[in-house]
């Protein structure tokens, strides 16, 4: 007889006790239990139906009307396995709990034999291996919540079996303190699937997903913390995550994140929401309907948005929030985009509604050298290519755009469970908006907020690809200041950034500033970036200055300064002067030429 050594009985207990540990089993009989049925229903016990070598099919369990409950010690599916639920005639709803303190990790398939719904309840955690799948009509829903309430009265609970009370009551929401006390975790690595008109739900601790969820109607995620690595979402309805803490979504160079609904995408992190969506260029959120952001705390993102709704960014009382986003962000809207204060590298909006931002600061998070200098206006037919090692910072937002003329078209789900066509949406204007904290001063004036691009370029229009549907409506441009100076106190001051406003009704700003300066003994000054306002109807702004100064060396040229007006235009000082001080006169000033003014008006 073979005895197996003390030592390596030793080894092994350990491994299978690591395993446990993290709530992911190996699939081999010493290590994983499948189906195990526990005592707690009695007479009407769950039975365990050996088909083949490769199929189970369990049936018996407790029937209330159109719920059948099972209860197991164990529930697991090994790898290259199957285990079915069959569905008695009338039943809609099967409900599953385990009981046996250990996790249950579906690594083949689970499915029913017929249309009804499917619940797995199991506190100690639920993990979908690579090669899970399901086979199943109805919807799904697994949770590590200890219960689930049958109406007022009716309990079906996996920690305290005997409290239960099973009712002939639709299943209804999960305890509304059960994220509270949750402990057990859901983790995916498959790609699940339920069918068209159907739902699928995952309530946990902390929820990871790194496979893929296809949904043919609702995809409800929530847990105390959320996380999607490489995920890939598709929905037929709407895509819901909500986290009483965290969400974080993260790509990775080899795989992207894609979240694409036919419905609404809603993310609210009670906490904090942070993405990292950049590093693969297929990374991409997709809604035909609204994406709505909504959190406590700036929103820290970095991703591609295409949208067939409305794009906003929210608190939990659904005031707008600030949005950080480090790098370059592309958002493509089909109705109106709504943002707080907004920090990063570049940012690009194109919307067939209106856009509505308070400041905005465009800034170089990485330091790396910015070598390039754009001409002025970004107006061409497509999207400008963004490189952040290169580029300057650029604001693009564009408004008022015929939804078939945007770039890269509006959101359209060939491959989602059921046929969807992009979500029209009745805008009522193309108006750009800056709103400040405070939206008017002492007497009354709105105040528009700020925007900020030191040495980059700022393009606000609403006459690009123009939704001539709007064309009779007012299609505004009201911003504060607009500063895309560049300023160097110790070295060359780069050119100034442009400043582009192209609006169909009025344009209101107050100062805005692209002049190039250096304050350096040595250093040469940059140009001034050029302005360029055209309004349909009046323009009224305050100084602006596209000057170009040097303290001691060359001075660039000044920045020309074009004012187009269907009506009236009302400005203060205009500054497009090149000017250099020479401190100790040991050499003499080099300046360049002044800028040209063009102001056009109509009357």
């Amino acid at each position: 007889m073979w005895i197996v050594p003390q030592w390596q009985r030793l080894v092994n207990l350990q491994i299978a006790i690591s395993l446990f540990a993290n709530g992911i089993l190996a699939n081999c009989p010493s290590v994983l239990a499948q189906i195990k049925p526990d005592n707690t229903l009695g007479q009407e016990n769950s039975v365990i139906n050996k088909v083949d070598n490769l199929k189970d099919l369990i049936t018996g369990g407790t029937t209330r009307g159109a719920n059948l409950f099972h209860s197991f010690d164990n529930f697991n599916v090994g790898t290259g396995k199957s285990v079915y639920f069959a569905n008695p005639l009338g039943i809609e709803n099967i409900l599953t709990r385990v009981t046996g303190g250990s996790a249950s990790n579906i690594l083949g398939k689970l499915g029913v034999e017929g249309t009804a719904n499917l619940f797995l309840i199991n506190p100690q955690g639920i993990y979908f291996g690579k090669d899970a799948s399901l086979d199943i009509k109805g919807s799904f829903t697994a949770t590590t919540a200890d219960a689930i309430k049958l109406g007022e009265s009716g309990l079906f609970s996996a920690a305290e079996p005997a409290k239960s009370n099973l009712l002939n009551i639709q299943p209804g929401a999960l305890f509304a303190n059960a994220l509270k006390n949750l402990q057990g975790s859901i983790k995916n690595e498959g790609s699940l699937k339920v069918d068209d008109g159907k739902n699928l739900t995952f309530v946990g601790a902390n929820i990871i997903n790194t496979g893929a969820l296809t949904v043919g109607k609702d995809l409800n995620i929530s847990g105390i913390n959320v996380n999607l690595k490489a995920a890939n979402l598709r929905t037929g309805g709407s895509l819901n995550l909500t986290a009483t803490e965290k969400i974080k979504i993260e790509d990775s160079i080899n795989k992207p994140v894609i979240l694409q609904s036919a419905g609404d995408i809603t993310i609210q992190g009670d906490q904090s929401i942070e993405i990292k969506a950049l590093n693969h260029h297929d990374s991409n959120f997709i809604s035909d309907r609204d994406i709505i952001f909504r959190s406590p705390v700036r929103l820290l993102s970095q991703g591609r948005y295409t949208v067939g709704g409305y794009f906003t960014t929210e608190d939990l009382n659904h005031n707008l929030i600030d949005f950080l986003i480090p790098h370059n962000n592309v958002i493509k809207v089909n109705g109106d985009i709504s943002l707080g204060d907004y920090t990063g590298s570049s940012l690009y909006i194109l919307a067939g509604g209106k856009a509505t931002l308070s400041n905005v600061t465009i800034n170089n998070p990485d330091n790396k050298p910015i070598n390039q200098s754009i001409t002025d206006g970004q107006g061409g037919s497509q999207i400008v290519t963004v490189n952040s090692k290169n580029d300057v910072g650029i604001l693009d937002v564009r408004t008022g755009i015929y939804p078939h003329k945007i770039p890269g078209g509006l959101p359209n789900n060939p491959s989602l469970p059921s046929n969807v066509t992009a979500n029209v949406v009745n805008t009522t204007s193309a108006d750009i908006i800056t709103i400040a904290h405070d939206k008017y001063d002492k007497n009354g004036n709105f105040i528009g907020a700020n925007i900020t691009n030191n040495g980059g370029n700022v393009l606000l229009t609403n006459q690009y690809k123009s939704n001539f549907n709007l064309l009779s409506q007012s299609t505004n441009i009201t911003v504060g200041n607009i500063d895309t100076s560049s300023f160097s106190d110790s070295g060359k001051g780069r050119n100034g950034g442009g400043i582009t406003l192209n609006a169909g009704g009025n344009i209101s700003t107050q100062s805005l500033s692209s002049s190039s300066s250096s304050y350096s003994e040595s250093g040469n000054a940059g140009n001034g970036g050029g302005m360029t306002l055209t309004a349909g109807a009046n323009i009224s702004t305050q100084s602006l200055d596209s000057s170009s100064y040097s303290f001691s060396g060359t001075a660039g040229n000044g920045g020309g300064m074009t004012l187009t007006a269907g009506a009236n235009i009302s400005t203060q000082s205009l500054d497009s002067s090149s000017y250099s001080l020479v401190k100790l006169q040991v050499t003499p000033a080099v300046k360049g030429k002044q800028g040209v003014f063009k102001l056009m008006p109509k009357n």
